[in-house]
């Protein structure tokens, strides 16, 4: 048998929750958990029983709706922005390293990426982050 055929990365791709950004921590879910009026535990229950729909596309809104309704409880719309701007913080604690690499991979000539799952809302706010999006040459949130 012959030498292994020789490989060259040229690119590196990120997932985005748990490797660019650090998941939801205990001060987090309390806060939100205690907005909605929701048991911290059961909140959490609630929050990822049908998140691979969210993640995959569903409506915000009834994701929302959805998570109050498995709580017992009934989220209005203002309790839903809530809800909702609490989430994108969820999402929004990055961490420096990953940042820094994917910073330095560019610089070396590597190029970069973002391919995750994730919704639709935490998406939309991403793209608008001053200076998050450059450290990636494309960025795929399907």
């Amino acid at each position: 048998m012959g030498p292994a055929p020789q490989s060259k990365i040229s690119a590196v791709i990120f997932d985005f929750g748990g490797v660019i950004c650090f998941p939801p921590d205990e001060t987090q879910w309390q806060e939100a958990a205690a907005f909605c009026g929701a048991d911290r535990d059961d909140f959490e229950a609630a929050f990822w029983e049908d998140r691979d729909a969210y993640d995959a596309g569903a409506n915000a809104r009834a994701y929302w709706r959805d998570v109050g309704t498995r709580l017992g409880l009934t989220f209005d719309e203002q309790t839903i922005d809530g809800l909702l701007e609490r989430e994108i913080r969820f999402w929004s604690r990055f961490d420096p390293r990953v940042l820094n690499w994917a910073a330095d991979l560019r610089a070396a000539g590597y190029r970069t990426g973002i391919l995750s799952n994730l919704p639709r809302t935490l998406g939309q706010r991403l793209r608008t982050l001053p200076g998050f999006l450059e450290h990636f040459d494309e960025v795929t949130f399907s």
